[in-house]
């Protein structure tokens, strides 16, 4: 039989000591022990500059998938646009060598052609969590817009709650107006609030159009932001191409929130607005800067809060709408999340004819929707078009390709929620396969919040690992979803529950892999699911259901593991890909003793049992070769 080599990524899936709140130490997890008690293990470092970003920031998936995948360490395109932001996004090529303009330079000779509003809506979301955005690229864009000479500065916000606290936008708002007011000063006249909404809608990945539809409700023509969308043949003819499903979940959706809408606005909190209607609503409310904090107030903790709706599940709500010939500018730097919003506005711009100028602050890998040699040299020019500030540029010599090069099968398999991740972001920012490179994606539960089946697809994507790809494929590389998305709930529960059925399934493939004399390394991306539910700061309840900065563990089940041949494999490795390896911390991890006694649930790993991370995240790729 072949010997498969297996790679168990665990997404969001920290270690840390035992707390109330760490549903990995809480969760009855058997083979997770016994993992760590009979086999060798470290941890990995997955934050900050390890990974290839700024110092401080905690990791994840994107960018911890593209460190595993690219057998090096990968720099982040998020630190050259806060590099780029700091000074409106001047153009410096030597420091930031993958912005391609400068924004202010192309607005102002673009809206020498008079046609054209100068008028631009920025777009993204509103968080410190600085996974997905930075409030520093948010600042940088309004000084740009506002230096180019923009007549109105429309913010259009995507509220968080997964990365950042659940009912922290005002707070966000608070800060960003506190920690930028020396720069937005000279714009305050300029700035209006364009709309407020969740990041469930407007940042979905998991081809739930018509989520993606309601959140880009501001780039629609005012006719058809109304009520009645039933006899509207737009609905009809432009979401039904994306699936077939998605008209009748658009008006199930439109439906459920203007009922939402109608029931808040009875409550007895908001007496004189009990008959106004969503239209009504977003005339009522002033957008004016000055106003923008009563507005946000009034929007989320008076009207979604007391309804146990939080941030991001914020219902779109429209105040000022993008008109043809405006200029959008989306700022989220991550990729997997703007895949889908940046495809549906190109096709809106084009089906409605609206002849927007769209900027990004990432390709987002939908190159096929912008010519890439476009030239701004023309003294005045009039486009309309997708047109990326910074464009990503792809990891080279890859996992992938490694195996590839070793003329060795491979199979990537996730579901639908990090489909992006073992695919894309593994393969280096490459929606392409290398040969002898197959994927598997099994979709995700469609739920509104995945503590509602926190199994996910686990058992299922198991299954497929078990019944065909070990002994058929060289090398299999597989995501569980469980750890993060069912973290980024809060849920404590839901992620104990979700942690005991990964066990499992852990307890499966260690069982084939022990039959069929496999191999398996077990790793994860980022922290999540060892810091979930609610938790007292200052004496203010808080909600957890963001990543964390703690190492991720890294285990080797083999049963001939030999320590000295996977060092000179990682020697041979190294010379043959070029890596730049540190051999001798290498050395030093693999003598770690790590003795352990986990059988009892009651006891979990002490801080001074936790390996202080010696290697970063992308070795474990590399380790995968040396097996």
């Amino acid at each position: 039989m072949l010997q498969t080599r297996l790679l168990c990524i665990l997404d969001g899936f920290g270690l840390a000591p035992k707390t109330e709140n760490n549903a990995v130490a809480l969760a009855k997890m058997p083979n997770f022990r016994k993992m760590l008690q009979h086999n060798w293990w470290t941890t990995l470092s997955a934050d900050g500059e390890k990974v290839g970003q700024e110092k401080g920031l905690v990791g994840n998936s994107e960018v911890g998938h593209m460190n595993i995948g690219g057998l090096q360490l990968v720099p982040q395109l998020s630190f050259q646009v806060t590099n780029s932001a700091a000074t409106s996004y001047d153009l410096t090529v030597k420091a930031n060598p993958e912005q391609i303009f400068d924004p202010k330079d192309v607005l102002k000779r673009n809206w020498k052609n008079t046609s054209r509003n100068k008028v631009v809506h920025l777009v993204g979301l509103f968080s410190t969590g600085t996974i997905h955005s930075d409030l520093r690229h948010w600042i940088g864009a309004v000084d740009a817009a506002g230096k180019a000479g923009a007549e109105k500065i429309i913010l259009h916000i995507i509220s968080d709650g997964r990365d950042s606290d659940r009912q922290s936008l005002l707070d966000t708002w608070k800060y960003f107006t506190s920690k930028f007011a020396s720069r937005l000063e000279n714009y305050k006249d300029r700035i209006f609030l364009g709309s407020v909404g969740g990041r469930f809608y407007v940042m979905d990945r998991d081809q739930n159009w018509e989520r993606t539809m309601f959140g880009l409700m501001f780039a629609l023509p005012k006719h058809l932001y109304n009520n009645d969308v039933e006899n509207r043949a737009f609905y009809t003819n432009f979401l039904s191409k994306y699936n077939e499903k998605s008209l009748g979940n658009f008006k199930k959706l439109i439906s459920e929130n203007i009922d939402l809408r109608a029931s808040i606005l009875k409550t007895d909190l908001l007496k004189e607005s009990r008959e106004e209607n969503m239209d009504s609503l977003s005339e009522k409310l002033s957008t004016s800067f000055e106003d923008i904090s009563s507005t946000i107030e009034y929007h989320s903790r008076k009207l979604y809060y007391i309804n146990d709706i939080f941030d991001e599940y914020l219902p779109p709500t429209v105040f000022n709408f993008v008109e043809a010939k405006d200029t959008v500018w989306l700022l989220n730097f991550r990729t997997d999340r703007m895949k889908q919003l940046t495809k549906m506005l190109c096709d809106l711009n084009n089906y409605f004819d609206l002849n927007l100028f769209i900027l990004s602050n990432n390709d987002y890998g939908i190159e096929q929707e912008y010519a890439s040699d476009f030239d701004f040299s023309e003294p005045e020019f009039n486009y309309g078009g997708y047109y990326p500030v910074f464009k990503n540029k792809p990891v080279q010599n890859t996992l992938s390709q490694a195996i590839s090069n070793m003329h060795k099968t491979q199979l990537h398999i996730a579901e639908t929620e990090k489909y992006n991740h073992v695919t894309f972001f593994l393969n280096g920012g490459q929606d392409k396969r290398a040969e002898g490179e197959d994927w598997v994606i099994i979709d995700s539960n469609k739920v509104n919040s995945h503590a509602e089946k926190p199994a996910m697809k686990a058992i299922e994507i198991t299954d497929y690992i078990v019944d065909n790809c070990l002994g058929k494929y060289d090398y299999v590389i597989v995501n569980y979803a469980n750890p993060d998305m069912v973290g980024h709930t809060g849920d404590i529960n839901a992620s104990i529950e979700s942690m005991e059925v990964l066990d499992k399934q852990l307890g499966r493939l260690v069982t084939e892999i022990d039959r069929g004399n496999h191999k398996m390394l077990l790793t994860a991306d980022h922290g999540n699911v060892e810091k979930v539910g609610e938790y007292v700061d200052h004496d203010k309840h808080l909600i957890d259901t963001e990543h964390n900065p703690n190492p991720v563990p890294f285990v080797i089940i083999d049963p001939n593991f030999s320590r000295f041949q996977v060092i000179q494999n990682v020697h041979k490795s190294a010379k043959e890909l070029g890596l730049d390896i540190d051999l001798e911390k290498v050395e030093k991890v693999l003598n770690k003793d790590n003795g352990l006694n986990l059988t009892d649930q009651k006891k979990w790993l002490e801080s001074e049992q936790i390996p202080m991370p010696q290697l970063e995240l992308w070795y474990a790729g590399v380790f995968l070769l040396c097996l």
